[in-house]
């Protein structure tokens, strides 16, 4: 019988003081990682210390990668020094058809479990607010829940750590004990880029300007929509990247309801990951010592705005009209200069005022 305080000692010895491990049922490697937003051209065979290495990497864009590992009926994405899994979207989209498990350590910021079932969160902890984390459980969980030290007294309370409970929980649930040999091989891998996964739209920050956002609310889709549309344009002008391809069919096929998904091997889909790209090379190389003067200060700040664009373009793409203005407004509502400019926001809130006012 397998020491389940045995292995989780060791997998979290071995994996150190940041990780992410995503257990997906009924897929394979290549899908679990596909909806984790694994692109297309990056797959293949890596070690994590080759992962490692890749993340690390200025010239490489400082990606995330992810390894995984096919176990009975469960597939487990390893993110070493990576916590995209941990993110409430993307586990929903993680499980959709199936479930999934997530536990997250990271000893510099939070501590995060996760359980959901087909998109339904069942059981979320995150260590930064654990008073206010917890989804009641359905009575199927309660014995690997408490199994695992979360109840009755929460794992805060408790003489056991997050991730430590997060890993006898994931056990419990999934009958996976994951070991040092099982990750030490070449596995099947790939770059993630949450972007270009199935995810819903975080639109929490877009409230930062709750006058506007109220206006927005009020509008009808039509003029949701024209907005979204000229303000990503509007957006794309300001960071200096007018000429994108594809960029102009995206918005009209999203503003006629017939968009489809951005394809990261499109035109559209490598300009977007460039962006995101530059993006985290301006962000990681002011914390490395051989990179950080690889970047001008304008080249930086050019490529923060151009990760600004990016998200602002995910929400424009929206189906739903609401969530596509609110997504590309959010810049103007709480980004860097020159995307938050105050004369562009007074022209809109005119403009969805007047719709109130016709009415």
């Amino acid at each position: 019988m397998v020491n389940v305080q045995e292995w989780v000692e060791e997998i979290e010895e071995h994996l150190g003081e940041i990780f992410c491990l995503t257990f997906v049922k009924d897929v394979d490697e290549t899908e679990a990682l596909r909806r984790m937003g694994g692109l297309a051209d990056t797959f293949g065979a890596r070690k994590l210390e080759e992962l490692r290495g890749e993340a690390e990497s200025f010239d490489a864009g400082y990606p995330q990668g992810a390894a995984a590992l096919r176990v009975g009926a469960w597939t487990v994405v390893i993110e070493a020094d990576g916590s995209e899994g941990s993110d409430r979207d993307l586990m929903a989209a993680v499980s959709r058809g199936t479930q999934a498990v997530v536990v997250q350590r990271h000893n510099y910021a939070s501590h995060t479990i996760g359980h959901t079932v087909d998109g339904e969160l069942l059981v979320y902890y995150n260590s930064d607010w654990p008073e206010g984390s917890w989804v009641t459980p359905p009575d199927h969980l309660l014995t690997a829940v408490r199994e695992a030290g979360l109840e009755p007294r929460p794992v805060y309370e408790a003489d056991i750590s997050p991730p430590t409970a997060g890993l006898m929980f994931a056990n419990r649930v999934t009958g996976v004990s994951l070991t040092v040999p099982m990750l030490a091989e070449p596995l099947p891998s790939a770059h993630l880029e949450p972007w270009f996964a199935a995810t819903s739209i975080q639109l929490l920050d877009a409230y930062a300007d709750r006058e506007l956002a109220e206006a927005v609310e009020a509008a009808g889709p039509r003029l949701q929509r024209a907005v979204a549309t000229e303000e990503i344009m509007r957006l794309a002008a300001v960071s200096g990247a007018s000429d994108i391809p594809g960029l102009a069919e995206a918005l009209t096929a999203a503003a006629e309801g017939n968009s489809e998904p951005i394809r990261d091997d499109s035109a559209l889909g490598h300009r977007v990951r460039r962006w995101l790209a530059d993006s985290r090379r301006a962000g990681n190389s002011l914390n490395d010592h051989w990179a950080r003067y690889r970047m001008s200060d304008a080249d930086r700040h050019r490529a923060f705005l151009l990760g600004w664009l990016a998200q602002a373009l995910r929400g424009a793409l929206s189906h739903d009209p609401r969530t596509a203005a609110l997504g590309a407004l959010r810049p103007l509502m709480d980004g860097p200069s020159p995307l938050r400019d105050p004369d562009r926001r007074a022209a809109v809130l005119d403009l969805l005022r007047q719709e109130w006012a016709a009415s």
